[in-house]
């Protein structure tokens, strides 16, 4: 049995959790030279995606937790998933 999961954009983190990762952050970007070093899947820091940071708080034994999305959803952040979306494009 094969699950597949996406990132749809929405996280929050805990209060109490925000002091360790605003550490986190400034240890990343404000040493200029980081900023274009290859960072977790992204070429670059400067380039990373916010899943990036997610694996790096992992690495750092954060513990991430889920929510399991019900019923149909579509993710739509180029025309041709609109269009997709729409039922315009098969494919």
């Amino acid at each position: 049995f094969n699950k597949y999961s996406e990132y749809i954009g929405v996280f929050f983190i805990p209060k109490k959790f925000m002091p360790t990762i605003m550490k986190l952050l400034n240890k990343l970007f404000l040493i200029k030279e980081n900023l274009d070093q290859p960072f977790i899947f992204s070429k670059t820091l400067k380039k990373a995606y916010l899943t990036d940071f997610f694996n790096y708080l992992i690495m750092h034994n954060f513990n991430i937790k889920t929510r399991e999305i019900f019923g149909s959803w579509q993710e739509i952040d180029t025309l041709q998933d609109l269009i997709k979306a729409r039922g315009i494009l098969n494919g």
